[in-house]
């Protein structure tokens, strides 16, 4: 007779076998991304945040069921990146809330664990959509409910779950028709399944002996001169508080007074504390009233301060910036606003621009390189107004944005701006000084409209989409996100994106320029349009983006 019973030993190993079988297999389902443009992140997303998730469990203590699905349902929140990892730490969330307090399972009680998965993860999406990741997921624990209820072992249920899942993910092209145009299936199923052939292999006896990849370091950020004397709080104090229906916002209440920096967020099984305090000793005194105390972790940031200026002055770039995939958090001269914006930006130049329109904080982040919810709640925390707008400036990034809202003590809302132009709109309606906070979000909302975007950027891939065979290396037009021009070269792509979104009534055509191209071309490309558009104001700017040569804004 098989495994009737599951411990946390044995979970815990299942989440590591899916991590490292996920970083194997990332770049492969990078590569489904439906559109053959640079932006193929769902696998990297998905690793990245498994892996956030498994690197908590070195802290856990007793290797329960519930503590180990608790820790991945906290680590996977946290370290949530795109829209992929946004619903893979909810299907966690879900699953764990149900196996809170136990120490073993049967093979019924992982199944509704992970239909409870679900429908979390359906609940946190919008529009759910058929034939992604969702139905995937669905599918499976539908099925894996159905054989644990005839009464069989682990082994052979989760051989039916990858089954299911391997079958389900195969029909997304038939309930996608954007899938079946590109000749894929949908890379967050795709996913999944890698996942679920992870936890099989674990119960196998499959040996990996490929570590899980750590991820890479954020860059940290320049501070100029001595600041000792500026630090009034010594001791930047983290620690998890793990208990029962707990409230963030009582215990922030008790720790009100200790210090500065004060951040605690979380669900009610387990809050994230973070402070500067002289006494960090109080901090844990009092939280420990609360729960059970775990990854406390105390640095002395005037010690911290010293050797960083020693050892260098300037921050280090990686050799290979963007396939780090973690963004890092830059703050200007900092004055005490009652709102304060964060801004995603893919390049330098963009990054710029924003400073000069009153952003305070920028992520650095974008396609490939989507921010967590974690680079989002550390961006809160820097800011010193408790009103904030974040400003995601990408589709895929809006759903870490808005579950940092929802775990944030602060007053936070996202302007879910989906491009570049989408987001300088927004914030040439913000009057933060004019408006209420409330009347500035809706004047912002109101902006996104008022702008058309286009992008232009290069295929990775052959493939045909709406008819049009594309070709790896294809220079690509996109208007709205939607791909509508293919063509040779980026200045003909150009032309043709604008001719197809351009209106008498416009006014102004601005150009911002990627890394891949000089200020020569783009003046150049600047003058035949202005040529073109007479009635139009034609502008460009240097926006350092990778990937795309050109954001368009039309307006």
């Amino acid at each position: 007779m098989g495994r009737q019973v599951l411990d946390g030993v044995t979970l815990n190993k299942m989440f590591i076998a899916g991590s490292i079988l996920l970083n194997q297999k990332k770049h492969y389902i990078d590569s489904l991304n439906v559109f053959p443009v640079p932006d193929g992140d769902t696998g990297t997303n998905m690793s990245l945040t498994l892996n956030f998730a498994v690197q908590q469990l070195d802290t856990v203590q007793e290797n329960t069921v519930g503590k180990v699905a608790n820790t991945i349902a906290a680590g996977s929140l946290m370290g949530a990146r795109g829209n992929s990892g946004v619903i893979l730490s909810q299907l966690f969330r879900g699953f764990s809330k149900s196996l809170e307090e136990k120490e073993k399972i049967t093979g019924e009680e992982f199944a509704k664990a992970l239909q409870e998965g679900v429908k979390t993860a359906y609940k946190a999406v919008m529009k759910p959509v058929e034939g992604t990741m969702l139905t995937v997921a669905r599918e499976a624990a539908d099925a894996a409910f159905r054989k644990a209820e005839q009464g069989t072992d682990f082994l052979a249920l989760m051989e039916v779950f990858l089954s299911q899942a391997r079958e389900t993910l195969e029909k997304t092209p038939q309930l996608l028709p954007v899938l079946k145009q590109a000749g894929v299936v949908d890379a967050g199923g795709e996913g999944l399944c890698v996942i679920y052939e992870g936890f099989l292999k674990s119960l196998q006896g499959f040996d990996f002996d490929v570590e899980v990849e750590e991820e890479a370091q954020p860059v940290r950020e320049v501070l100029e001169g001595s600041i000792d004397e500026d630090i009034t709080f010594q001791y930047c104090t983290e620690l998890l508080v793990k208990g029962r229906e707990l409230q963030s916002e009582v215990l922030q209440e008790k720790l009100m007074d200790q210090g500065d920096s004060l951040l605690v967020v979380g669900e009610g099984e387990i809050l994230k504390v973070h402070v500067h305090t002289n006494n960090p000793g109080i901090v844990l005194d009092i939280c420990i009233q609360f729960g059970q105390l775990s990854q406390i972790k105390i640095d002395n940031m005037k010690e911290q301060h010293r050797e960083f200026v020693q050892e260098e002055t300037q921050p280090e770039h990686s050799a290979e910036p963007f396939d780090a995939f973690f963004p890092y958090i830059k703050t200007g001269e900092e004055a005490e606003p009652a709102i304060q914006i964060i801004a995603v930006s893919p390049g330098d130049g963009i990054s710029e621009i924003f400073t000069s329109m009153g952003v305070s904080l920028i992520i650095e982040g974008g396609q490939t390189m989507n921010p967590s919810t974690e680079d989002f709640l550390q961006a809160i925390e820097k800011s010193r107004a408790e009103k904030i707008i974040i400003l995601p400036n990408n589709k895929n990034i809006i759903l870490a944005a808005e579950q940092s809202r929802d775990l944030s003590p602060k007053e936070v809302m996202v302007v879910p701006s989906k491009t570049i132009p989408q987001g300088i709109s927004a914030l040439m309606a913000c009057e933060p000084v004019q408006k209420e906070f409330a009347d500035n979000v809706e004047s912002m909302k109101e902006a996104l409209s008022q702008v058309k975007t286009g992008q232009v950027t290069y295929a990775v891939r052959d493939s045909t989409y709406e008819g049009k065979a594309i070709r790896n290396g294809s220079v690509i037009g996109l208007q709205e996100n939607n791909l509508t021009v293919v063509g040779d070269y980026p200045e003909e792509v150009v032309k043709s994106v604008i001719q197809r979104i351009y209106e008498v009534s416009d006014e102004i055509i601005t150009l911002y320029y990627g890394n891949n191209v000089t200020e020569d071309e783009a003046q150049s490309l600047a003058q035949k349009l202005q040529e073109a558009y007479p009635d139009a104001e034609v502008e460009y700017y240097r926006g350092g983006q990778p990937l795309y040569y050109y954001f368009i804004s039309v307006e």
